[in-house]
Parts: structure tokens; C-alpha cells; sequence
């Protein structure tokens, strides 16, 4: 299975390449920020998937 197909971060400067072998966060946000989402996914779906993760939370820790 190949996954999705997207581009990943490459750091370009030595200081880059040495922080993200330590600490990939730089790579991590990147590669959640580029991944490809479906043309029918708008903001009424986002707002619905944040509140149903609040609503089973509420109900989760009471």
C-alpha cells in the first residue's frame, strides 16, 4: 500500500537538516498541512467533526 501521494519537507540549510534529525516538528506540521483533502469537505463538515470530538469529551470526563 502506497499511502497518499504528497510531497515531504526537505530541509534546505544545514540548521534545518540538524534540528529536524533531532526534533522533526518542522516535517511533522508540514506533511499534516500538505496532505490532499476531498473537494467535498467544507467547513460545515470541519465544525461538525470538532463538535462531535467535544461532545465525546464532555461526555468521556463528565
Amino acid at each position: 500500500m502506497s499511502g497518499i501521494p504528497h510531497d515531504h519537507y526537505e530541509p534546505k540549510t544545514g540548521a534545518e537538516k540538524w534540528v529536524e534529525n533531532r526534533l522533526p516538528v518542522i516535517g511533522l506540521i508540514y506533511d499534516t498541512i500538505m496532505i490532499p483533502t476531498p473537494k467535498n469537505l467544507n467547513w460545515m463538515w470541519i465544525w461538525g467533526i470538532v463538535l462531535a470530538f467535544c461532545l465525546v469529551l464532555q461526555i468521556v470526563t463528565g
